[in-house]
Order: C-alpha cells, then sequence, then structure tokens
C-alpha cells in the first residue's frame, strides 16, 4: 500500500506541513495540502464530512518518519484536547510510541529518540490521569503479535497501569514507565540471527541473550542516565525471586521493587502475544499459567495484586 491513513485531528490547523496531505477517492488519492504548505483551517470541517464519518487524511508511506517528527511537536496538545475521545488519544500514543521504540531498537545512541521517549512516558500519564478507563483503552489497543518493540510499550502500560492502580506517585510512576519502555534495550546488542530466531533459542544463544539487561543498563549510562530507579529495573527485571535469574542472581529482598514489577509485566505480555511458536494466552489463562508454574520466581504480594488490577481493568 503506497499511502497510510493518519487521524484527522493528529493534523493542527494553520501549521506547516512537512508532507504532502491525500484525500483518498474511489480510484485514487487527491492532493489536498502540499509539503510546505499552512492546512487551512476551513479543511479541517470539510473533511469531518469524510464519507463513513470517518475524519481522516492519508500521507505517502515514505513520508511517516516526516509525520512523526510533526506529531511529536503536539502530543502533549493532543493529549490534553477534551475534544478528542481517550480511545483516538491511546491508540495515537500507542502508534507514536511503537514506532519511536523500533527506531530506537535500531539506533539506541541517538539522543533524540532517548528524548522522544521520556516525552512519550509523561504525555501517557497525561492520559492516565485525565481518563479513568485510559489504562483499559490502551491494553485494549497492545499488540496481539510479539515484536520487541511492540512489546517494550506493552509492559510500559501494563507497569504504569499497575502502579497507578496501586497509588503510588507521579515521579515513580514516571521512572517506572521509562525503565519499562526501555527494559529490553539491551537487546538491540543481541545479534539478530538469536533475536528473530522463530523458535526456541538454544542454551548457547540463550547464554548470549542473557546479556541483555547489562547491555540496556549499559547505553542509559550512555545517555547520562543515573536514575537508580529507571537503571535497577532495566538492569535487573529478569531477576528470580530464589536468586535463579540474571544478570546478577539477586535474590527477592535485594531486587528493586520497579523490577518485580517489570517482571511480572513482561511475563504477562509475552504470555498474551502470538509468537511463532507458540499462541497467545488469554490474560486469565495467562495469569493462572503465571500462578501455578512461576509464583516461586515473583514477588507473590505484588502477583496478587497484579491479579486484582487486571480483574478490575476487565470489569470497567
Amino acid at each position: 500500500m503506497s499511502h497510510v491513513k493518519i487521524p484527522l485531528f493528529a493534523i493542527k490547523p494553520e501549521s506547516a506541513i512537512p508532507f504532502n496531505l491525500f484525500r483518498k477517492e474511489e480510484d485514487h488519492y487527491a492532493l489536498v495540502v502540499e509539503d510546505g504548505d499552512i492546512f487551512p483551517k476551513n479543511l479541517s470541517n470539510l473533511m469531518l464530512n469524510y464519507p463513513n464519518n470517518e475524519p481522516c487524511v492519508y500521507l505517502h508511506k515514505k513520508d511517516k518518519p516526516k509525520y512523526y517528527a510533526y506529531l511529536e511537536n503536539f502530543l502533549g496538545k493532543i493529549t490534553q484536547d477534551t475534544e478528542v475521545s481517550v480511545k483516538e488519544k491511546s491508540a495515537l500514543i500507542y502508534d507514536f510510541a511503537a514506532n519511536t521504540l523500533d527506531n530506537l531498537f535500531q539506533n539506541p545512541e541517538s539522543k533524540e529518540l532517548m528524548n522522544r521517549s521520556k516525552n512519550l512516558i509523561l504525555n501517557t500519564i497525561n492520559i492516565i490521569f485525565a481518563h479513568d478507563n485510559s489504562v483499559k483503552s490502551m491494553m485494549e489497543i497492545s499488540s496481539h503479535d510479539y515484536y520487541t518493540y511492540t512489546h517494550s510499550v506493552d509492559v510500559s502500560l501494563f507497569s504504569m497501569g499497575f502502579v497507578n492502580y496501586l497509588n503510588y506517585s507521579y515521579d515513580d510512576m514516571a521512572n517506572i514507565g521509562y525503565a519499562a519502555l526501555l527494559h529490553d534495550i539491551g537487546k538491540s546488542k543481541i545479534p539478530l540471527e538469536i533475536l528473530n530466531k522463530k523458535a526456541l533459542l538454544a542454551s548457547d544463544e540463550f547464554e548470549i541473550m542473557k546479556h541483555h539487561p547489562k547491555y540496556g543498563c549499559e547505553i542509559l549510562q550512555f545517555h547520562g542516565e543515573k536514575n537508580n530507579d529507571i537503571l535497577n529495573p532495566v538492569r535487573h527485571h529478569h531477576e528470580k525471586a530464589l536468586g535463579t535469574g540474571y544478570p546478577d542472581k539477586l535474590i527477592a529482598t535485594k531486587t528493586h521493587e520497579f523490577a518485580k514489577i517489570i517482571a511480572i509485566a513482561d511475563i504477562f505480555s509475552a504470555l498474551t502475544t502470538k509468537r511463532s511458536y507458540k499462541e497467545a494466552y488469554s490474560s486469565f489463562n495467562a495469569l493462572q499459567l503465571m500462578k501455578n508454574d512461576m509464583l516461586h520466581d515473583l514477588d507473590k504480594h505484588l502477583f496478587f495484586e497484579f491479579v486484582k488490577f487486571m480483574t478490575t481493568i476487565s470489569r470497567q
């Protein structure tokens, strides 16, 4: 497909558009705003009368990077716009987050993308605080197929939603959201033949994979991160309660609480997404499997609170 659809509310009237915008006709895409022009205010009203009552525009697929760069300037305003529904905000945030993480995994040294990730977390928190059902809305959008970058977005959403349920502070939510979003960034240093293998890893491949939490912590330190509420969870999200995890074999009492939360969200996300070698579990079956087979590895108190959180979400 040569063109991609974007929501009309993502394009701000009277702003300069750094890409061509199109309207979809029966057999072609008609140019409505040319690259470099100002988006006319009256055009928004015309586009609201789009067929099937779907206010949207299209851009050429090659211009998607320009679109996300443009969108970043308005993301904060969009998340606070009372005329945009929580479902629309959630979908836009998820799409923006997935694109940002996809690019960051390809270029983990990018300071621009790292800063974009931090701003993304703050905008997500704004939605969570502004809308009671925002977490459920975001979780419904979460990916059903496993990709490293969408998995990271899902783990961040689950973690932030959970700590919001536990009434953690704004700063704690920001720290755990950022740590969860980047918990797997160290996988950018893992060979692609291992990372993209469409089967369970062999023992020697798994030993290489086990380095990714350490690599992730090093990447964050490269960017100047010094906050241990972020560094420790990234490094220790694969530690286990009895000290059988990696990379530092920490027992539960020595493991940062945010790492324990991210570990639960990480496993839940992995179980509820489809992989090449397994189907996705339902939320209920995933939690049941975690309780029956993995509870000895997890913080029991946090796990049962997570079950209550998921139950609350399902009833909204």
